[in-house]
């Protein structure tokens, strides 16, 4: 819905992950925090706010996320090159 902030968090391998940040208005999805590799010690603080959470069961556990931080967590896992090209719109 519109103000929602979503992140997407993918395995990137190395302990390291791949986070974004989008948030939704009526006329767009706007980047909150353009795609980028984090330790899992960040991701508190980047996903600070986020009210829908994009990571898979395995990547949630490697990441330490609490799936009730969050008002609603999805497995679904967009590629790589869709968060990238969403990126790149910013």
């Amino acid at each position: 819905s519109s103000g929602e902030r979503g992140a997407v968090v993918l395995d990137a391998r190395a302990g390291e992950l791949y986070v974004a940040v989008y948030q939704r208005s009526p006329q767009a999805l706007s980047v909150q925090l353009a795609p980028r590799v984090a330790r899992a010690a960040e991701l508190n603080e980047l996903l600070d706010g986020v009210d829908v959470l994009l990571a898979d069961d395995a990547t949630r556990a490697a990441a330490g996320l609490d799936p009730r931080a969050f008002r609603r967590v999805s497995a679904a896992k967009p590629s790589a090159a869709q968060v990238l090209a969403l990126g790149l719109e910013h």
